[in-house]
């Protein structure tokens, strides 16, 4: 979940998630079944500039074999 201030004209969404979005919202991942540190960073943009990017990071570990794995939605 996001929200920018000020009445953004446009944000840009970069790093493991791309395209526009709106000012504030939500969105999902989906299933992340790659070990890796996922990134997911957002500028908006209005008539007075360019905000600094922010962004979210989670980190997806391998389990080890026999472990048992945990779902949630």
């Amino acid at each position: 979940t996001w929200e920018a201030t000020n009445n953004p004209s446009s944000c840009n969404a970069t790093g493991d998630w791309s395209g526009t979005k709106a000012g504030s919202g939500s969105t999902s991942t989906g299933a992340l079944t790659t070990a890796k540190t996922y990134t997911y960073t957002l500028t908006c943009t209005n008539s007075k500039g360019t905000s600094t990017p922010v962004s979210a990071q989670l980190t997806v570990q391998a389990l080890p074999p026999g472990v048992p794995g945990v779902y949630m939605n």
